[in-house]
């Protein structure tokens, strides 16, 4: 079984982060780079499939400029087995389409998965849309949002339950098929000191976009970038409880 990880870097959850002189993307100076929290639960729930059923292969694919390597790093200090960067310098700030694009042409000289999982959204846009865009252009059901994952090798399925809204669904699709991980999947494992020097010694498969004949023009394109309005102040009422109660209820209902 082959199995394929799409994992992205972002930005650190913890980073201050601010737009652009320009106001169209987030300035990336000085900000601490991560392998995308989601995709880590990927990245651990591939791992504990091969740990179950042994003859397993695990690939980490990325697209982004050549920091980006540092998420494939992540991803061998992990445990995954081999690595895939589609590299370029303007490959920042992509739309979820054109990144789509990238990662079916690149899967498509990786050869073929049983299972191509993503991580349900990347932090930092929040988009969740390259995962269904793949999917369709490698003719592939997905199962999103998954946090619980039972894989049967030999029959040839999996049987996935996924958060929809007011409760779960359970879903069984044959191989081959995508998914997206979401919290809850698994705890993803930390990295030892040494799985960590090694990693930054190994380097991925490279790919280019001219060599995979993709075009990167946009088919959205963000028009403006701003931080969230600060909070207001909060109000502190007085009074005894009852007058208090009255007069907040009369600030929930609109009439203050």
């Amino acid at each position: 079984m082959r199995i394929l990880l799409c994992v992205k870097q972002t930005f650190d959850t913890e980073a201050k982060i601010k737009p652009t002189a320009d106001g169209k993307s987030v300035e990336r100076e000085g900000i601490t780079l991560v392998l995308n929290p989601y995709d880590e639960y990927a990245v651990e729930e591939a791992l504990r499939i091969k740990e179950r059923l042994g003859d397993v292969e695990t690939v980490a694919l990325t697209v982004g400029p050549p920091s980006a390597l540092e998420a494939i790093h992540s991803c061998y200090a992990m445990g995954v087995d081999e690595g895939a960067h589609v590299v370029g310098d303007d490959l920042i700030s992509l739309d979820p389409y054109v990144t789509a694009e990238l990662l079916a042409a690149a899967i498509a000289k990786l050869g073929d998965f049983e299972i191509t999982f993503c991580g349900r959204s990347a932090v930092d846009d929040e988009a969740q849309a390259v995962p269904a865009y793949l999917a369709e252009k490698l003719g592939l059901p997905i199962i999103t949002s998954v946090t619980k994952l039972d894989i049967d090798g030999g029959g040839g399925f999996v049987t996935a339950i996924r958060d929809v809204e007011g409760g779960k669904e359970t879903l069984k699709v044959p191989f081959p098929v995508a998914l997206t991980a979401q919290k809850g999947l698994n705890e993803p494992r930390y990295p030892s000191i040494l799985g960590i020097r090694k990693a930054k010694k190994r380097d991925a498969q490279t790919f280019t976009p001219a060599e995979l004949d993709v075009d990167l023009a946009p088919k959205a394109i963000t028009t403006n970038v701003e931080l969230p309005s600060k909070r207001e102040a909060g109000r502190i009422i007085e009074g005894d409880a009852a007058e208090a109660a009255k007069e907040l209820a009369e600030i929930i209902s609109g009439d203050l």
